[in-house]
């Protein structure tokens, strides 16, 4: 049985949080040169200055409040492209539940007053 390797990419957003990364590498002896890399192609697009790191280094980030806005994860599989990934707790699921119950609170106050 093959196993596939996962590639983890990251880019931050902002100065601040570019520098943040690179202390959290820095601290578990990773060198920001080691990690770094040049670009990604990720849909016919470049993106430079992104991070190349392992996925405990994700996992530390998404327990802390560190991701909120501040990094884009990418995520290669085996030989295969990259692709955005989202945080397992993003907002987007909260925002999507919280357009259901909006849709089902109006569709039960329809049938309140069509009775």
């Amino acid at each position: 049985m093959t196993t596939t390797t996962t590639y983890w990419y990251i880019k931050p957003l902002d100065d601040n949080t570019n520098e943040q990364i690179a202390t959290l590498l820095a601290g578990q002896g990773i060198g920001s040169l080691e990690s770094e890399v040049a670009s990604i192609e990720v849909n016919g697009i470049t993106i430079r200055d992104v991070y190349l790191v392992e996925y405990w280094v994700i996992r530390q980030l998404e327990r802390s409040n560190l991701h909120h806005g501040k990094i884009r994860v990418y995520r290669r599989v085996g030989n295969g492209s990259i692709r955005l990934w989202r945080f397992q707790n993003s907002n987007r699921r909260k925002l999507a539940r919280t357009k259901r119950l909006k849709r089902l609170k109006r569709q039960l106050e329809r049938l309140k007053r069509n009775k």
